[in-house]
């Protein structure tokens, strides 16, 4: 006979939630059973109707949780000490980590296209307003000047999206660091 394990309401919601997001992602939404995810935990079924009233529930608590915990991400990155340019660098790393991971997983498979499209598109939202900031205060310290810094972070973010996207080879960090020292007009090598 199995003990069982008892955790505390929010462990045991949030357990399931990155268990339910970590299987939406490696198998699409709709090859993902909520059987499945109960079983990857080891709990009864009814305890997940316990926390989410259907599926669209817990797709909707993993988008949530992952865009949360990019924010927290994106803000300490931005309240780092680190020197300005480290900080573009390391928004720019933390963009393309996001983006491999979803083409890693199954983000391209039809039936993941709407959670993916959700996901993917929150994420730009929240590091595009992120990147903006962030490129408003090298512009009121003197380190930037551009003439439509909103407008560049807009290109810039959807740029590489979409160059991540069709591209035939995997773009390497030198590579985008690059681009992104071009659209902002900063020092070769620089971010580096």
């Amino acid at each position: 006979m199995k003990t069982r394990i008892v955790k505390q309401p929010d462990e045991r919601k949030s357990e399931i939630i990155k268990t339910a997001g970590r299987l939406f992602l490696q198998k699409g939404v709709h090859n993902t059973k909520i059987s499945e995810i109960v079983e990857t935990i080891g709990v009864a079924k009814g305890l997940f109707y316990y926390y989410f009233k259907s599926k669209d529930d817990v797709i909707s608590a993993v988008i949530e949780h992952f865009i949360s915990e990019l924010d927290v991400v994106l803000s300490n990155i931005l309240s780092s000490d680190i020197n300005y340019y480290k900080k573009i660098s390391k928004f720019i790393d933390t963009y393309v980590q996001i983006r491999r991971m979803f083409n890693k997983n199954s983000c391209n498979n039809n039936d993941n296209d709407n959670f993916s499209y959700i996901l993917l598109k929150k994420s730009n939202n929240l590091i595009l307003s992120y990147l903006k900031l962030l490129i408003s205060t090298g512009i009121s310290k003197g380190l930037l000047r551009l003439r439509y810094p909103d407008e560049t972070v807009t290109m810039l973010v959807y740029g590489l999206n979409e160059l991540m996207d069709s591209s035939q080879k995997k773009i390497g960090r030198a590579v985008m660091l690059a681009l992104v020292e071009q659209s902002l007009s900063l020092p070769c090598g620089i971010l580096a």
